[in-house]
């Protein structure tokens, strides 16, 4: 992706959540603020801040905090939130046995640290993002057999801890920052490159049935445009709290994004989805293997070869004698030797699905009047809303 896109990721996230300097009243534009805790006349219940605000919610209501929960009820709720799975009989015991000051918190600590933690939370922004297996195109739906790549991301970034900047910056631009760092189509690949280039997937999540569009052309343009117009949609739901769809034909009166911003944030994901060179999901693919991957597969190909290699020049010693019957029977035997070799080949490493520009040069785009895709207005530049 381009560096506006880039300028993008930055943009959105240093504007609208950092600095606070859009002034819109807009909900998702707000900063986060951290309101004073109620007074609570029972402070001796009170283990932490949130605790005040649900008591004095309770209060209003003539109500109380319920008894306190016996410790096996508290770590199958916290196993079930934080993991999404049962405690395990060696873990209820674990609990139970620790009797020193802090066990709660430790116990939560253990069930964070889970590889399990990163699946059950990771696969809400799954939900936010639009993850799907598949591309979603009616009756003619077509696997994405790569997406793995992207849930596994994902998940990782979860369980890592990953700052919510640095996740969004990945996803928007993962291929830019993967050059910046000195990854190159026929340069070494590192374990860093592998995970920017597979969270660019964030952008191809949207329906995709252009694989699978068999109509005329005006059919098989409407849909490249469908999965594009998704792929601001996606962004604009998860990562700005708005829906963007309304403004592809006009103003709404709810969602403070202008018909023209939208074909200006269209601008800045054109070079990847260009309706006029357009990279079918297929074909939207690059080849990052790293060195020890590579190595591995390059000597098992150069093996069967060889061996490959070795049944032809048998078989063209062999048959030299051969009658035309025997020389038929002894091709077949060659065929069926050849295809057992090959069975045992395994496909390139390091295939990622990824999202990148299709050119160096942006494509112009235009504001189309009411959304009609054959009434092109204006020209517009790449911007931010």
């Amino acid at each position: 992706m381009n560096h506006v896109a880039l300028m993008c990721a930055i943009l959105w996230l240093g504007v609208f959540i950092s600095t606070g300097a859009v002034s819109d009243s807009h909900w998702a534009f707000q900063r986060l603020q951290r309101p004073p805790p109620p007074a609570i006349v029972d402070d001796e219940q009170m283990r932490t801040v949130i605790d005040r605000f649900v008591m004095a919610d309770l209060a209003a209501r003539g109500l109380a905090f319920n008894p306190e929960a016996e410790r096996e009820v508290l770590i199958r709720r916290v196993s079930f939130d934080l993991t999404g799975l049962s405690p395990t009989v060696k873990e209820i015991a674990q609990f139970l046995a620790d009797q020193k000051p802090g066990a709660y918190s430790r116990m939560v600590e253990r069930y964070l640290a889970s590889p399990r933690y990163g699946e059950r939370w990771g696969g809400r922004w799954l939900d936010t993002a639009g993850y799907a297996d598949s591309n979603g195109y009616f009756f003619a739906d077509t696997d994405r057999p790569l997406a793995w790549r992207y849930r596994d991301y994902v998940i990782a970034s979860f369980n890592a801890d990953k700052p919510f900047d640095q996740f969004v910056v990945e996803q928007l631009a993962g291929d830019e920052l993967a050059g910046q760092s000195g990854w190159s189509l026929k340069g070494k690949v590192t374990p860093r490159h592998v995970e920017l280039l597979t969270a660019t997937h964030f952008l191809r999540n949207a329906q995709d049935g252009t694989d699978s569009s068999d109509g005329n052309p005006d059919e098989r343009r409407t849909d490249k445009r469908k999965a594009l117009e998704g792929t601001q949609r996606i962004i604009g739901s998860a990562m700005l709290g708005l829906k963007l769809q309304c403004a592809r034909c006009h103003e709404h009166k709810f969602e403070p994004v202008s018909h023209h911003e939208y074909y200006q944030l269209q601008s800045i994901l054109y070079p990847a989805f260009n309706i006029e060179e357009w990279v079918y999901p297929k074909n939207r693919f690059v080849y990052a293997a790293l060195p020890a991957e590579q190595s591995d597969w390059n000597m098992e190909t150069k093996k069967l070869d060889a061996r490959a290699a070795q049944l032809k020049r048998e078989f063209d010693e062999q048959s030299r004698k051969d009658t035309p019957d025997q020389k038929k029977k002894r091709k077949a035997k060659l065929d069926a030797a050849i295809k057992a070799v090959n069975a045992k080949r395994s496909p390139r490493p390091g295939k990622i699905a990824w999202v990148s520009d299709g050119s160096a040069k942006a494509p112009e785009v235009f504001r189309l009047k009411r959304g009609n895709y054959k009434s092109p207005g204006e020209a517009v530049q790449p911007n931010v809303p």
